[in-house]
């Protein structure tokens, strides 16, 4: 009820500091909320982010993608959401939206790697996440290439070197696996070494040279030396 209540007041003040503060005590509930409740709210959540007030809109992006980062499971209802701020009149808002995709992709691409190295093939659930994470990747690649100078397309070349250095195992790292579940140390390391015979050992192999050529056509694009 409480939940409810705080969506409801962050969505009629009619003040920045005042819808703010609703927000942040929100988000502080959701961070204990249960995870049953917190899918049935999820939607009275997502629509705020259509609020006349930019801080409000970024203040959002910033909550669903920590949502989404603690629960890949709803990343189906949450990355269309972003994908959309990407596109916001403000460009801090989509600058945030780009910023939760740094940390959102992180998380993602480390479920599938550490669920890959126990199967050889994905659950349903998580493969929905991916898929659609593979498409914010995909719009976000997009603005690296278009013309602007509001920052978007800054953090859009952080966010392909930050998923270039993902997909880049650690030279010194140990060639044996630990013996317990991968630490997040070392989960990358044990995708080089687990995933040798499998099919999405392929893909991102694929994938990571891929990101290669993204990552030169950038700095050409951009005029700086490769």
């Amino acid at each position: 009820m409480m939940t409810t209540g705080l969506i409801n007041s962050a969505k009629l003040a009619s003040d920045v500091p005042t819808k703010l503060e609703h927000l942040r005590q929100l988000k502080e509930d959701l961070l204990h909320e249960d995870p049953v409740l917190l899918s049935q709210h999820l939607p009275r959540i997502i629509d705020l982010h259509t609020d006349r007030m930019s801080p409000a809109r970024k203040f959002i992006a910033q909550m669903i993608g920590e949502i989404g980062s603690k629960h890949l499971e709803l990343l189906p209802e949450i990355i269309p959401v972003l994908i959309s701020l990407l596109k916001d009149g403000t460009p801090a808002v989509a600058r945030q939206s780009i910023t939760c995709a740094i940390n959102l992709f992180h998380c993602t691409l480390e479920k599938v790697a550490i669920q890959g190295l126990y199967s050889s093939e994905l659950g349903d659930s998580l493969k929905s996440s991916w898929e659609w994470m593979l498409k914010f990747k995909d719009k976000i690649y997009s603005i690296a290439f278009q013309p602007g100078i509001d920052g978007r397309r800054l953090l859009a070349l952080k966010f392909i070197e930050s998923v270039i250095l993902l997909y880049t195992p650690d030279p010194n790292g140990s060639s044996d696996p630990p013996p317990n579940q991968p630490s997040e140390e070392s989960w990358w390391d044990l995708i080089y070494l687990g995933f040798a015979e499998d099919i999405l050992y392929s893909m991102l192999e694929t994938y990571q040279l891929k990101l290669v050529k993204v990552w030169v056509c950038c700095l050409i694009s951009l005029g700086l030396p490769q």
